[in-house]
Formats: C-alpha cells, structure tokens, sequence
C-alpha cells in the first residue's frame, strides 16, 4: 500500500519552480550555478519539466500522412511525494495544481 502524498505542481517556468523548491529546501545551487533537485527521506521529488498533449485536431504530413496535432501545456512541471505524517511546505501549496487527470505517475503507484 502507498501511504506516501501526492503533489502536482506547476509554475509559470523553471526558474519560478525551483524559487519554490528552493524556499521548501528541496533544491540548491551547485557553484558552477546549476540549479538541482533534493530528495530526502520525506520528500520524492521528479522533474517533469514542460509537458505536452495532442490539441484534437490531425494533421497531414508532406506524405500524406496523418498525426496529431501537440501543444505545449502551459507552464514548468514537477511531481513531489512527501510522507503523510508532516504537512507540504506553503512554497510547494502555492504551486500545487490538481489535474483532473495527471500526465505522468510513479512507479509502483496503481495510477498517476
């Protein structure tokens, strides 16, 4: 059984993502100033980044050939599960989004 919580989070980009992440510490910057992700005992953390989804309509390619249309879906994503016993960190509640069907799940998880 999966006790751990899901958050799904999205921010306007990647720089304001990881302000969020940073501001929970579950994020530092290296001295070459990369920008890199924490994981702890409490905290899983994925790096989803920009995320996509066919629009509905078809297109026809210089073959003939037809294929989805895809559009970026707004926005710089990430998937945090902490432990149920301690609460999110407000920076992460700010962020957080609630799709009504997430894009991208955890192994092991019976579904996203």
């Amino acid at each position: 059984m999966n006790q751990w919580t899901k958050l799904y989070l999205r921010a306007a980009d990647r720089d304001e993502m990881f302000d969020a992440l940073e501001t929970a510490g579950l994020s530092a910057e290296r001295e070459d100033g990369t920008r890199v992700v924490i994981s702890n005992h409490q905290f899983a953390v994925a790096d989803l980044g920009v995320l996509s989804e066919p629009t509905g309509e078809v297109l026809t390619d210089d073959e003939g050939l037809e294929y989805p249309e895809i559009a970026q879906i707004p926005g710089y994503h990430f998937n945090v599960k902490h432990h149920p016993d301690i609460e999110p960190p407000a920076p992460l509640v700010a962020v957080q989004v609630h799709p009504a069907s997430p894009r991208v799940g955890w192994a092991g998880d019976d579904a996203p």
